[in-house]
C-alpha cells in the first residue's frame, strides 16, 4: 500500500504572503483561508484568514480537534467505496428525494461509486417504492440542494458559514434524514445546531420540516433464512405498507406528507452564532500554534470508538500510525474559488 506522512512539511510553510517571499503554492480564496497547491495538503495552515465553517465541521471540532484537522485543514476523506453503510444509503435516500423533486439524477452510477452492498441498495429502494405507492409528497420548490449564505462580521477578518438546504421554500425548508435513530431528529436540542445555522442563515424562514425515515433493520431468520436480496426488499416493502407511521416519521395518511415542524423560535441562534465565533477563534490560535512548531489540534482519544453512538471514527488509522493509506483515503481536490 502506498503511504505518506502527516509530519511532511514544504520549505514555503509559514510564508510571509508579500512580494518579497511569496509563496509559491498559495492558492488564495477571496476574503476566507486560502489552500495550498500541494497534492498532499488542503488548506493554508500559515494563512490568518479564517476558515470557513459549516455545521459539520464544527461538529467534526467539537468532537474531537484532531479529526477537525484531518478532515477540514488537511482534506482528508474516505473514498466513497470505504465510506460506512449508514452514509452509503444516505446519500442514496438523498439521490432518491432529488430524483422524485425532478431531478436528474443517475442512481446507478452513484451506487456503483459508493459500492454499495445488494442488500442495502434493496433496503433504499424498498423504503422508496413504499414511498411512492403511499403517494407521499412534498410541496415542489425550485431550490434542491441550495447553499446557504451566511457571514458573520468579526473585528479583524469576516467568517463566512456554508451549507445546503435539501429543499428550500420562501418561508421554510425541508431536511431528508435517512437514519436508524430517528427519535434524534424529534429532539430541537439534537438538532439545533444545523437549524439555528439555517435559520440565522435568511430571515425570512419561519420554519423547517425534519423528515426521519427509518432504515428498514428486518432479521432473515427462520422461514426467511436463506432469502434472496429481492425477496428481503419485497419483504421490507410490504411491512412498511403495513405501518408506514414507524418508517415515516409523522406520517399523515390524509394530507400523504410526513415529518415533524420546527419554528425557528424553539433555536436559540444566538447561542449557535457565539459557538461559531469563539470556535474560530480557538481554530485560529491553533493555527499559529502548529505554526510556531507546536500542535494544538490535539485528540480526544475518548471518541475514537464512538464518534457517533456506536459508530467508531473512520480516520483512526490515521492517528495511530501517523500514516495515509492512500489506497483508502484521499485529499480534496476542490481548491480555489472566492467564498
Amino acid at each position: 500500500m502506498n503511504h505518506f506522512h502527516l509530519t511532511d512539511t514544504c520549505k514555503h510553510f509559514n510564508p510571509t504572503f508579500n512580494e518579497e517571499k511569496p509563496c509559491l503554492t498559495y492558492i488564495p480564496n477571496g476574503q476566507s483561508c486560502g489552500f495550498c497547491g500541494r497534492p498532499n495538503r488542503y488548506r493554508c495552515i500559515a494563512d490568518t484568514l479564517n476558515i470557513p465553517l459549516s455545521h459539520s465541521s464544527v461538529q467534526n471540532y467539537i468532537t474531537c480537534h484532531r479529526l477537525y484537522f484531518l478532515k477540514d485543514i488537511m482534506g482528508i476523506r474516505m473514498k466513497d467505496p470505504f465510506v460506512s453503510p449508514a452514509i452509503k444509503m444516505g446519500s442514496l435516500w438523498d439521490a432518491c428525494m432529488q430524483k422524485s423533486s425532478g431531478q436528474t439524477v443517475d442512481i446507478p452510477k452513484l451506487i456503483e461509486r459508493y459500492e454499495m452492498a445488494d442488500r442495502d441498495v434493496e433496503k433504499v429502494k424498498a423504503v422508496y417504492k413504499a414511498y411512492r405507492t403511499l403517494e407521499i409528497r412534498s410541496e415542489e420548490s425550485p431550490d434542491i440542494q441550495s447553499e446557504i449564505s451566511l457571514c458573520i462580521n468579526l473585528p479583524d477578518n469576516p467568517l463566512y458559514i456554508r451549507g445546503f438546504f435539501d429543499r428550500r421554500y420562501p418561508t421554510y425548508y425541508e431536511e431528508d434524514k435517512f437514519t436508524s435513530r430517528p427519535d434524534n431528529y424529534l429532539d430541537p436540542y439534537f438538532i439545533s445546531s444545523q437549524n439555528s445555522t439555517y435559520f440565522l442563515a435568511d430571515e425570512s424562514l419561519e420554519y423547517c420540516v425534519m423528515k426521519p425515515v427509518r432504515v428498514p433493520d428486518l432479521k432473515s431468520t427462520k422461514s426467511h433464512d436463506g432469502e434472496s436480496d429481492e425477496e428481503y426488499g419485497e419483504r421490507v416493502y410490504q411491512d412498511i405498507l403495513k405501518r408506514p407511521s414507524f418508517y415515516f416519521v409523522g406520517y399523515n395518511k390524509a394530507k400523504k406528507t410526513f415529518g415533524k415542524k420546527y419554528y425557528r423560535s424553539e433555536f436559540d441562534l444566538e447561542a449557535v452564532k457565539n459557538r461559531y465565533i469563539h470556535i474560530t477563534r480557538e481554530i485560529n490560535l491553533a493555527k499559529t500554534t502548529m505554526n510556531e512548531g507546536g500542535d494544538a489540534f490535539y485528540a480526544n482519544d475518548k471518541v475514537c470508538n464512538s464518534v457517533l453512538p456506536g459508530i467508531p471514527c473512520g480516520l483512526k488509522s490515521i492517528c495511530k500510525t501517523g500514516c495515509l493509506d492512500t489506497n483508502q483515503f484521499e485529499i480534496r481536490k476542490d481548491k480555489g474559488g472566492e467564498i
